[in-house]
């Protein structure tokens, strides 16, 4: 897990951190992003790579979580009763027809 504060400024950091450690999955927090589709997720991650992500609902641009993960896995978002006072994000992962890791 990586506290980025602020994505926008370190996409080349965090694909560079992915691809020299060989990490299947990286977790940030404080990405400060407003939308799932903003450039700076496109940015961060390797071209053979996804997202799943939660944006702070209540002041989007603040906050925020990702998790970046290898397309060689399956991520199923899991749905979690809404909050207001902080962002929260769960995924399942899967590798070929392994069990749900969470």
């Amino acid at each position: 897990m990586a506290h980025v504060r602020s994505l926008s400024r370190k996409t080349v950091a965090v694909r560079e951190t992915i691809e020299s450690n060989n990490l299947n999955v990286l977790a940030l927090t404080e990405t400060w992003h407003q939308d799932s589709n903003v450039i700076c997720l496109r940015d961060a991650v390797p071209s053979d790579f996804a997202v799943v992500d939660a944006v702070r609902v209540t002041q989007p641009g603040y906050g925020g979580i990702a998790m970046l993960y290898s397309g060689l896995l399956r991520c199923n978002k899991v749905d979690l009763p809404p909050t207001t006072t902080f962002e929260v994000l769960c995924a399942r992962f899967k590798v070929g027809r392994s069990a749900w890791l969470y």
